[in-house]
């Protein structure tokens, strides 16, 4: 599953996004884009909201993906 499945991003935020539509497993690597608003942020800004999506905790925390 990909991350804009996952967490049903609307099409609009898909096009400003940078994992779409290749990095979708793999988004906190591919982007500083914030996926609440599709503003750029700052790298700890980024991991802040990464380390609160249930996405991430599924797939990097709890599968211990790289």
């Amino acid at each position: 599953m990909n991350c804009w499945d996952f967490i049903k991003c609307p099409q609009e935020y898909r096009e400003y996004c940078l994992a779409y539509p290749n990095y979708g497993k793999i988004c906190w690597k591919a982007t500083l884009v914030s996926c609440k608003t599709g503003k750029i942020l700052d790298s700890g800004k980024k991991l802040e909201e990464c380390l609160q999506c249930e996405f991430y905790k599924m797939y990097y925390v709890e599968n211990k993906i790289d």
